[in-house]
């Protein structure tokens, strides 16, 4: 026997079809926002959250810290004294420009011999990459398109380096031949973006930054093989090998929701935090010395009004010392030995 019908309300066929009506219009919002976010443009910026804001310098009265004289090697890293971004060196103590140009120089990554620089330069509206070289003073560039390169890093062949690029789908990795100019494309995915790549001593696995994982996570790319790895699932991020090949560096979110630098340790398959004292800093872009002993990297108070600085942690007592001070901005700081 059917329901009786209630003076005054529509009958009940007119209520079902109502109710599938609106069940049905919802779920094409759901649908259409959907294809929405996965159409929508990628920032040219290519990271996002994660990428610190930098504004423009208010001059250029340096302060090195009491470690800068007595660590080995060079530390390369960009900079805005004058409101533009170039290149820069510390060296003994010193600090000497190494790129300047009317455009944006950013991101520098020494080559495996410390000889070359590979960068990214923005001209034109868009981020291109470019390799410095050292004993002539010329410049090469690596790419040229529309679209934007980013992000370069180097194989330990010191042949090939490493970008990602939103001229692919969503975002993702190329490897490029510095001296034949041909590049290839080494991911895909088209629900996911992978950037920010480091390649290990050995040559055979990347470590990148991948929002394949639900957010953006460490893992790990063998493109011989095509194998996949995930190590740490959410608020992770820009990995760097030691110089040894046994732990990856980077950036993890998860603790402070701010960016302390962690440690993985790939025999023991866990990691662990080289910062947490610093619970009001936002720590990023972590490089190794070439002896493994040191890691240098930027901090400050504030993600999007603060002042960048470097700072340099040495591994042995996780010890956290100011490195170099200005008003400007000092970022993605690389060290080599040479």
């Amino acid at each position: 026997m059917s329901a009786p019908h209630v003076p005054g309300s529509p009958p009940w066929t007119i209520r079902w079809n109502i109710r599938w009506i609106a069940g049905f219009g919802a779920f094409l919002l759901v649908l259409g926002f959907a294809w929405f976010w996965y159409r929508r443009p990628v920032r040219s910026n290519a990271v996002d959250r994660m990428a610190p804001m930098i504004q423009a310098g208010t001059g250029s009265p340096l302060r090195l810290g009491p470690l800068a004289t007595q660590l080995p090697g060079k530390i390369v890293y960009a900079a805005n004294p004058d409101g533009q971004f170039d290149l820069f060196v510390l060296e003994h103590g010193r600090v000497s420009p190494l790129v300047t140009s009317p455009a944006q120089e950013s991101y520098p990554r020494w080559s495996p011999d410390g000889k070359r620089v590979v960068f990214q330069r923005k001209t034109a509206g868009n981020w291109d990459v470019w390799i410095y070289e050292l004993d002539t003073g010329r410049e090469i560039q690596v790419t040229a398109s529309p679209n934007n390169e980013e992000n370069p890093a180097w194989y330990p062949d010191g042949r090939r380096v490493i970008f990602d690029t939103d001229g692919a789908p969503r975002r993702q990795l190329f490897t490029c031949d510095v001296q034949t100019g041909e590049c290839r494309q080494i991911t895909r995915g088209r629900l996911s973006r992978n950037i920010l790549a480091d390649v290990s001593p050995d040559g055979r696995t990347i470590a990148l930054t991948s929002n394949q994982w639900w957010g953006w996570s460490l893992g790990l790319y063998e493109p011989g093989t095509d194998t996949w790895t995930m190590l740490v699932k959410g608020h992770s991020c820009r990995p760097a090998w030691s110089p040894n090949g046994r732990w990856i560096t980077f950036v993890h979110m998860g603790w402070d929701h701010k960016g302390d630098i962690a440690l993985w340790d790939t025999s023991a398959g866990k990691f662990t935090n080289l910062t947490p004292n610093r619970p009001d800093t936002y720590d990023y872009d972590p490089r190794w010395s070439p002896d493994g002993k040191w890691i240098v990297f930027q901090t400050t108070t504030h993600k999007e009004k603060g002042n960048w600085d470097l700072w340099v942690l040495r591994l042995r007592d996780r010890s956290a010392t100011p490195l170099i001070q200005s008003p400007a901005q000092e970022l993605y700081p690389d060290w080599t030995r040479s």
